[in-house]
């Protein structure tokens, strides 16, 4: 089971609400504006350089998303170097130690150190511990790297230690308690042989930064800065910051530094600091710490709560190369959560939407969140129907009935223009059409299928109902209590078939008529307390497959993400991986459509629509294509497969499916505190995919409008309002119906 690594940290985002609606309500825009007018690479302040031929020009930055030419984590850890970035990546393939330039190229591989264990001339060093909680004494060895004698042991009592490697020395800086609990600080320095050079006590804790071979320290109570003289080890003062001020780092002489609004630049001990960028005026996140790339004068930064694009950088460019404005694109959304998470946008394109702002230099994306409406689905209508349409919409929280010719753009001349046929997968993308138009596009996506043991089904009918409840030994054996009346009807009247017979309809409802109300269930008899706490942290997805453990359920109604790996969809649920059912189940899996269904639906993990009536319909498709590339579609930080769902590109699929093939027909994990150990057979689970992707044939959007009224007319049956041949008849003609106003 995918156990997805999730950062959290309190930064704070600018936005700007705009007062924009009708009838009285007002959805909040979501937009960060410069206070120099909205330009994507405006400055506070601007450089003189000159071009290749020599010209001058002026320069102003642009941000861009930053790609190391190898897999790098959010995780990392990112420093200055001389030639660019250090990169740590603990969650990488290995402890080594990068350096990269600022074209994201690996430059050199430094072995198992750190960044600050480098010295200015290349030697690379470790630092070895080992802590004696009996008497609180903490021993340290210092190696070369390569070599298997140390070249220096020391020990510290109540403390901690930490090593810089200088110009041709090693600096070791400790700090430790006494009993009153007061701090002490002291630096002691050694020859590259191992013997002290000079020791003394710091009146404060410092954090150091290094310039080539110059070592500075900066005060973390007093904000001064300080140079280390090489010869006598003094530490002369040369600048100090302001307490509004944080402290990027030291290059080419130069300081850098931000107050949360701008980042700024100055000569080490120089009094006039130079507004270089703004951070809203790049849409980068305020208060982070940029870190300068070498000489290069570019500014790497590293904001940790994007994992799919957690790396960006500010170039310095010609002015003249960059658009005076930028075209608006209004997306709206559903987002009634949007506050509850440290996003800059709302909508499930929140990453996405932040990276194209960062990177377009055409267009810009203004997010209108109708969740701020009494009812978000009317205010939609009613911009619709006023011609004041939003050029998207994510279609998440919205009725599934929107995507339809009255109302969406035919993007399938978008896609052949721009796309071709090679790019998408061209099953789920038939599926996606309706009569040869696509009205509505998903990046990712599950599909629904119903998993059973193959030897159940081999040879057997299950084009009914009425045939699975006979396998199952009645219908309520089926699933157990895992499926509910309400998810069973949304399954069938709320996909891409729309055509069911009044004969069809009968078997459906008789089925649905053994299933439970309510789909909660407590099959081994769980306390409520319990029950209440596992609901809370939503954990009864491991519940819902105790009963096939047991053998009480046969069948299972599943929004399958991928072969093997459980993969999390969206922030509600979890769809699941074919091999974790194939070991739940204990033998090979078999998937089927839905009684009286061809084929499979295919489920929106996030799905776009451009409407009709869209002003701006290329930067719309613009940012639709955006949203294809691989970063957002796949998890290959973590060699994790698919980010959200299956994604609907050629290229991320190829690149999610090879992070199965490490995996060997084991799958284990922990559930509800207990360990498990699952078994599968990865070809069926690989061919059994296959086949869902080719057998797919619609749409399972979610309730709309038809699917409220069948509901409505089943519940007459479930009451005994009405008999099972009128009930079926009634759904049979209402089908009837919206197929006429659809054809």
């Amino acid at each position: 089971m995918k156990k997805s690594i999730r950062f959290l940290m309190g930064l704070l985002a600018l936005f700007l609400a705009l007062s924009l609606g009708l009838g009285g309500c007002a959805p909040i825009f979501q937009k960060k504006t410069p206070e120099n007018g909205g330009g994507s690479v405006q400055t506070s302040g601007g450089q003189a350089n000159v071009d290749s031929q020599g010209r001058p020009f002026e320069t102003v930055y642009k941000a861009d998303i930053f790609s190391f030419d190898r897999p790098v984590s959010p995780a990392a850890q990112v420093l200055p170097s001389p030639g660019g970035v250090y990169v740590l990546d603990p969650f990488g393939q290995d402890e080594t130690l990068r350096e990269f330039d600022a074209e994201g190229r690996c430059l050199r591989e430094l072995g198992d150190t750190r960044p600050e264990w480098v010295g200015p001339d290349g030697s690379a060093w470790r630092l070895e511990y080992k802590e004696d909680r009996s008497d609180r004494h903490t021993d340290y060895a210092v190696y070369r790297a390569g070599e298997a004698e140390p070249i220096l042991r020391f020990t510290t009592e109540q403390g901690t230690a930490e090593m810089t490697a200088g110009d041709g020395f090693l600096l070791i800086t400790r700090q430790w308690w006494d009993e009153s609990n007061t701090g002490h600080y002291s630096m002691s320095v050694y020859n590259l042989a191992g013997q002290l050079l000079n020791e003394q006590p710091l009146n404060q804790w410092f954090q150091l930064y290094r310039d080539g071979g110059e070592l500075y320290f900066f005060g973390r109570e007093s904000y001064e800065l300080f140079r280390l003289d090489g010869q006598n080890f003094s530490l002369n003062k040369v600048d100090s910051l302001r307490e509004d001020e944080s402290l990027n780092g030291i290059s080419g002489g130069l300081l850098y530094s931000n107050d949360g609004t701008c980042v700024y630049s100055r000569p080490v001990g120089g009094a006039e600091r130079e507004a270089l960028f703004r951070y809203d005026a790049l849409y980068l996140t305020p208060g982070l710490a940029p870190i300068p790339i070498g000489d290069s004068g570019c500014f790497l930064f590293h904001e940790i709560t994007n994992e799919v694009s957690p790396y960006k950088i500010a170039r310095p460019v010609d002015k003249n190369a960059v658009p005076a404005a930028r075209q608006t694109v209004v997306l709206a959304c559903n987002d009634p959560e949007a506050a509850s998470f440290n996003r800059p946008y709302p909508s499930s394109f929140w990453e996405a939407i932040a990276d194209f702002n960062t990177a377009s230099r055409d267009y810009e994306v203004v997010v209108k969140n109708y969740a701020d409406c009494p009812d978000p689905q009317t205010a939609l209508n009613a911009d619709l129907a006023a011609g004041e349409a939003p050029d998207l919409i994510d279609l998440a929280g919205f009725s599934a009935g929107l995507a339809t010719a009255a109302n969406a753009e035919d993007l399938l001349p978008y896609v052949e223009r721009d796309l071709g046929g090679d790019v998408l997968l061209p099953g789920p993308l038939k599926a996606m059409e309706t009569d040869g138009k696509l009205f509505s596009l998903m990046p990712s996506f599950t599909v629904q299928a119903l998993l059973v043991p193959a030897a159940l089904v081999n040879g057997q009918d299950t084009g009914s109902w009425a045939a699975l409840s006979a396998l199952a030994g009645g219908a309520e054996h089926v699933f157990y209590d895992s499926v509910s009346q309400g998810d069973l009807l949304k399954a069938v009247f709320a996909g891409g078939q729309r055509d069911y017979t009044a004969e069809q309809a009968t078997d459906i409802l008789a089925f649905a008529a053994a299933l439970p109300e309510q789909a909660l269930q407590n099959p081994y008899d769980l306390p409520q307390e319990q029950l209440e706490q596992m609901a809370e942290e939503g954990t009864f997805f491991e519940l819902d497959r105790r009963p096939i453990l047991a053998g009480e359920q046969s069948f299972e109604l599943a929004e399958v993400s991928g072969p093997v790996i459980p993969q999390s969809n969206g922030e509600d649920y979890t769809a699941v991986g074919l091999g974790y059912e194939e070991g739940v189940f204990g033998q090979k899996l078999a998937a089927l459509p839905l009684p009286g269904r061809s084929g499979f639906d295919l489920c929106p993990a996030q799905e776009l629509m451009m409407p009709l009536k869209a002003g701006n319909k290329e930067g719309a498709w613009a940012f639709i294509q955006f949203t294809l590339q691989d970063r957002y579609l796949t998890d290959m930080s973590y060699g994790m497969g698919f980010r959200r769902g299956i994604p609907l590109t050629r290229s991320a699929y190829e690149q999610g499916a090879r992070a199965w093939e490490k995996l060997d027909g084991v799958i284990s994990g922990s559930a509800d505190g207990v360990d498990y150990s699952l078994t599968y057979d990865p070809a069926n689970c690989e061919a059994l995919f296959r086949q869902l992707l080719d057998g797919a044939e619609g749409v399972q959007r979610g309730p709309d409008e038809l699917y409220t009224a069948v509901e409505g007319l089943a519940a007459s049956y479930f009451a005994g309002e009405k008999s099972l041949d009128q009930a079926a008849e009634d759904i049979a003609s209402r089908l009837a119906v919206y197929r006429a106003e659809h054809s």
